[in-house]
């Protein structure tokens, strides 16, 4: 299934175009200069995808054009070859634990039921419910303290 084009795009792929064809450049030779694939050029230009990040900055720093930022946070490889994407493989891309998350294991690796863990780290007991119901993440500085005083590393809790 196709993307949605946005006005950004369509932008992007007129400016790319009258740059493209204001400087006598076929799709091809402005690729190399970029480092992408003539296929992709004319689907830029089309707007039918997004321009890559570091395309985009390298065209507006090195030709001062006024293309727009994709929005798109995305890494990038720049080698010999041109500018390709990193793609993250997600069997092995470890995926993040919320604060939730973290906070919850803390609490039964303790064996505590939510209200015994709030006593003894001075929560407020609906508070705590709803930080591990995800509907919240603010703690009072007590809470975190009280943590702290028990040994829990704080900083990596609310990272």
């Amino acid at each position: 299934m196709a993307d949605k084009v946005t006005k950004a795009q369509l932008k992007n792929g007129e400016i790319l175009l009258g740059f493209r064809k204001q400087n006598k450049l076929t799709q091809s030779e402005l690729g190399k200069i970029v480092g992408l694939d003539s296929r992709d050029i004319s689907k830029y230009e089309k707007g039918l995808r997004a321009i890559p990040q570091e395309a985009v900055d390298v065209l507006n720093s090195t030709y001062n054009l006024k293309l727009k930022s994709t929005g798109k946070v995305v890494k990038y490889r720049i080698s010999g070859k041109g500018i390709s994407p990193i793609i993250p493989d997600k069997k092995t891309t470890p995926k993040k634990t919320t604060f939730a998350q973290k906070l919850k294991a803390i609490r039964e690796a303790m064996h505590l039921t939510q209200q015994a863990f709030a006593k003894k780290f001075k929560f407020e007991p609906s508070r705590l419910s709803r930080i591990e119901a995800k509907k919240t993440t603010n703690v009072d500085v007590n809470s975190l303290k009280a943590l702290d005083k028990a040994g829990v590393d704080i900083v990596s809790l609310v990272r």
